[in-house]
C-alpha cells in the first residue's frame, strides 16, 4: 500500500494589533553583505572548504520569554476553542527571529566560537574556522570538512 504523508507548518497569526514584544527582543542581526564577501575571499585565498547549513525549522528552537497563548485550529482538535501557552517561538510571532538568533549563539560559544567585534554575525574560531549566518541559514568555512 502506498503511504500518504502530509506537512503542515501550525504558524502564529496576531488577531489583535497590540503587542507586548518590544523592538529590541525583535529585531534580529544578520550577516552584513560585506562580510558575507570577506569570508569566501578568506575561503578562496586559503583554499578552505566552504559548506552551506540551512536550520530546519530554526524558529522552532527558540524559547519565549513572555506569555503567549494559541487557540488550535479547528482542524487540529475537535474542541475548537482549545487553548495552549507556547514554550517555543512559532513562525510568525515577532521574537521567532530574535530567539532563534540567541539560542544558535549559544551554540557557538559552546563549541568555542566568538562573534567578530565588527559583526556579531560573523562567529570565528581559534583554529580558523569561521561561520556567518544569516537568519536560519550559515555559511561555514574551514581548514577542512569537520
Amino acid at each position: 500500500p502506498e503511504v500518504v504523508r502530509y506537512k503542515a507548518r501550525l504558524v502564529y497569526q496576531r488577531n489583535n494589533r497590540t503587542s507586548e514584544a518590544v523592538e529590541e527582543d525583535v529585531y534580529t542581526p544578520v550577516l552584513a553583505k560585506e562580510a558575507f564577501k570577506i569570508l569566501l575571499q578568506v575561503a578562496a585565498s586559503r583554499g578552505y572548504y566552504v559548506t552551506h547549513i540551512d536550520v530546519v525549522c530554526a524558529f522552532l528552537n527558540g524559547p519565549v520569554y513572555r506569555d503567549i497563548y494559541i487557540r488550535l485550529p479547528k482542524d487540529v482538535i475537535d474542541d475548537g476553542g482549545l487553548v495552549r501557552k507556547l514554550y517555543r517561538a512559532l513562525y510568525g510571532l515577532e521574537e521567532a527571529s530574535k530567539r532563534w538568533n540567541e539560542t544558535f549563539h549559544r551554540f557557538m560559544i559552546k563549541y568555542d566560537f566568538h562573534p567578530s567585534v565588527p559583526d556579531p554575525c560573523l562567529y570565528l574560531r581559534d583554529d580558523g574556522m569561521m561561520c556567518g549566518v544569516h537568519v536560519d541559514d550559515a555559511l561555514v568555512v574551514g581548514p577542512d570538512q569537520r
